[in-house]
């Protein structure tokens, strides 16, 4: 299991969007939102596809910048 933490900038004005948007993707949790548009992503999954989830992040209308902060590859006997 890989985990990641991606700090997320948006447009305060778009950030319902944003979140929306989040939630649709797989093993995607967003932990902490700030009124002035930052996120706090959290991504948990199986296989090495952080770097397309950040990118789609990084691409969603509405999103400023999209930053990994943090990644963890753990054995699959630990989750």
């Amino acid at each position: 299991m890989i985990i990641s933490g991606i700090l997320v900038h948006a447009q305060p004005s778009q950030m319902k969007d944003v979140e929306k948007l989040l939630t649709k993707i797989p093993g995607v949790d967003i932990h902490e939102t700030t009124p002035n548009g930052q996120l706090v992503v959290v991504v948990e999954e199986d296989d090495k596809n952080t770097g397309a989830v950040l990118k789609d992040v990084h691409f969603m209308d509405g999103v400023l910048s999209a930053a990994l902060v943090y990644q963890e590859s753990l054995p699959d006997s630990v989750h």
